[in-house]
């Protein structure tokens, strides 16, 4: 009888392992190949676009995110037909940004990581719990925030044909600061351009 339940026991506690392990996110892993030239043209139009409007140097995240697969009414909406094919991979697949990638552009790469301490560090929201808070106060806080926020870029969904892509990107410089959206590029010749901010968020 100790034994049958011994035996039922170790069943329950294998199966309750499993089930934590089907709730860990999977583990991402950092392509050992290069960028491709496409691909680095299109972090670069990306990139160029979002800059000029933007303050001063910016911090991107040397490593790109998986591209998270957006909701069937986002795909509609961005391109009638994506390719499938390597869905998995980008899920766990990520790659290591080449310098060419921020060239003549106002971007610095950063270790994500370390980034997102000296976010969490300036974030604006800590002024919330100190009374009192005047406006140079306020204004000096979001410049700081702004200056040790983290820039993000996603990896690529190219279609079949490599004539259009989708790619997301994320700006965050604390708990209630931070914008993103997702994109839709075509190519002309050897070109890439934005054709359209598919979804956007702020925060």
């Amino acid at each position: 009888m100790l034994r049958t339940q011994n035996r039922w026991m170790l069943v329950a506690l294998a199966l309750f392992t499993s089930l934590l392990a089907e709730d860990e996110p999977p583990k991402q892993i950092i392509s050992p190949g290069a960028l491709s030239a496409e691909q680095i043209a299109i972090y670069r139009t990306v990139l160029a676009e979002y800059s000029k409007n933007f303050p001063g140097q910016i911090n991107l995240a040397d490593t790109t995110d998986p591209f998270n697969e957006p909701s069937e009414d986002e795909v509609r909406s961005c391109m009638r037909e994506r390719e499938t094919k390597g869905a998995a991979e980008r899920d766990t697949i990520v790659h290591r940004l080449d310098p060419s990638v921020v060239v003549d552009l106002k971007f610095v790469l950063v270790d994500p990581h370390l980034q997102a301490e000296k976010v969490k560090q300036n974030d604006p929201q800590k002024l919330l719990g100190h009374g009192s808070v005047t406006e140079d106060q306020i204004g000096k806080a979001v410049n700081e925030a702004f200056h040790a926020g983290l820039f993000t870029l996603s990896e690529i969904a190219f279609d079949a044909d490599h004539q259009r892509a989708l790619v997301s990107y994320g700006f965050w410089c604390g708990r209630l600061c931070g914008h993103g959206a997702l994109l839709r590029l075509k190519k002309n010749g050897t070109k890439w351009k934005i054709a359209k901010i598919c979804v956007s968020w702020v925060s």
